[in-house]
């Protein structure tokens, strides 16, 4: 006989379909505390290793849960083991909860608390979920650095605008206006750290320059700003090490094929590194292109190519009609390396690279050029409102069209006879 196996969080029980009131119990023992660890030690790492005289007299058995059948059918326990859905045996539960008694009822709902905060403390202790905050702390800072940048050149350019032309550095911008200030200071002594050619040049900007002057009192402001900036670039440097040592300690494979911040995003972007392990590889691939594929399902543009792993070397220096083919190749081994950081935690590095490079090597040999398309070919990109096709098949304006394809008013006038002017009579 079939009977349906439930894990509740008072314990392990056993019942019949058709006859519900006939259930089987092994509940746990202990304060409520411990009950929710022996709970959660089995929801979360499966550990059934003292139910197993319980379980194994059974000669088949149903259950809802996947982690248990996969158990189950891993150690090979049961003959005869068979998975349902939820909605099967959501009437078994409620009748089972029905027969319990007041007091553990009551249990049950203090448990289930004990063990969600278990849950949401330990994956919180988890250090992926630090590196992903952390790399979206670098994009904060980040922010934050180029709009101070841009202040800062509306608010010194003025006094020297050949030097905010000639300067792409922001840290550099920074350091100018912090550490020497006004134009007439910059000379061969201030600007010793820089190469011969940049210190003529900027000297000699200096002194044909068409900024207005400034005071003293106006400069201070400024500096304050600049030296906020530099604090903030040096944060952030302190941040990417951080990440770079930690991302390389929790996932070595992923980091070595993409580096420590690029796997640090698709990290952040899956959630956990358990999250990303899941993911497949076509998923992987796309991550950060949410906005163009929703974009693409929509309105009928063009699918993405890639999201953040467009970051990676291997792809961006590519040639462009290579890039498509690298970075499938690319999530596929992402895809690899992650489960490996996450299940196994061994070292792949070097079968993962050599892999890569072999594909990537296939892939340059076998389209060293672009293909070449005619004009009927290629596919519209749909940027004109009209043109646009919706999912459901209307079109993307409110307007028909006639037979040779003109648009036609949806609303049409309502055509009136004029009145003819009345004859003079005789």
């Amino acid at each position: 006989m079939t009977k349906y196996l439930i894990i509740t969080p008072i314990g392990i029980c056993t019942t019949d379909y058709n006859n519900p009131e006939t259930v089987e119990w092994v509940k746990f023992e202990g304060s409520e505390s411990e009950i929710a660890e022996k709970y959660y030690s089995i929801i979360e790492n499966t550990e059934l290793e003292s139910y197993k005289e319980f379980i194994s007299k059974m000669m088949s058995i149903t259950t809802d849960q996947k982690f248990l059948f996969d158990e189950l059918f891993e150690k090979e326990w049961i003959s005869n083991l068979e998975i349902t859905d939820e909605k099967s045996t959501f009437n078994v539960r409620n009748k089972i909860y029905s027969f319990l008694s007041d007091e553990e009822k009551k249990k049950i709902d203090e448990v289930s608390k004990i063990y969600a905060s278990f849950v949401v403390q330990r994956h919180s202790e988890a250090r992926d979920v630090f590196i992903g905050q952390a790399i979206h702390a670098v994009d904060d800072l980040t922010k934050t650095i180029n709009l101070f940048a841009n202040r800062a050149s509306e608010w010194y350019g003025p006094h020297f605008p050949e030097l905010i032309q000639n300067t792409t550095d922001i840290g550099q911008l920074f350091k100018f206006i912090e550490k020497i200030g006004l134009r007439q200071n910059f000379n061969e002594k201030s600007l010793s750290d820089l190469t011969e050619r940049k210190r003529n040049r900027i000297i000699e900007l200096s002194q044909n320059s068409l900024g207005v002057e400034l005071e003293e009192e106006d400069l201070a402001p400024m500096q304050t700003l600049s030296r906020q900036g530099l604090d903030l670039i040096k944060t952030r440097a302190d941040l990417e090490r951080y990440i770079e040592i930690s991302a390389g300690n929790i996932m070595p494979n992923t980091c070595a094929l993409v580096g420590p911040l690029i796997a640090s995003r698709l990290l952040a972007y899956a959630g956990s590194l358990f999250q990303l392990a899941k993911l497949p590889a076509s998923t992987v691939q796309l991550l950060g292109a949410e906005k163009a594929l929703f974009r693409h399902l929509k309105s009928g543009e063009r699918p993405p190519k890639h999201g953040i792993i467009f970051q990676a070397a291997a792809i961006h220096s590519a040639p462009y009609h290579q890039r498509g083919k690298i970075a499938r190749a690319l999530a596929g081994k992402l895809s690899i390396a992650s489960r490996i950081d996450y299940f196994t935690g061994e070292d792949k590095t070097a079968m993962l690279e050599m892999d890569l490079k072999k594909r990537l090597e296939d892939i340059a040999k076998k389209y060293p050029r672009a293909p070449v398309r005619s004009k009927k070919e290629r596919k519209p990109a749909y940027k004109d409102k009209d043109k646009r096709q919706r999912r459901d098949g209307r079109k993307g304006d409110r307007r028909k069209r006639d037979e040779k394809g003109r648009n036609k008013d949806f609303r049409q006038k309502k055509r009136t006879r004029s009145k003819k002017p009345l004859r003079n009579e005789k």
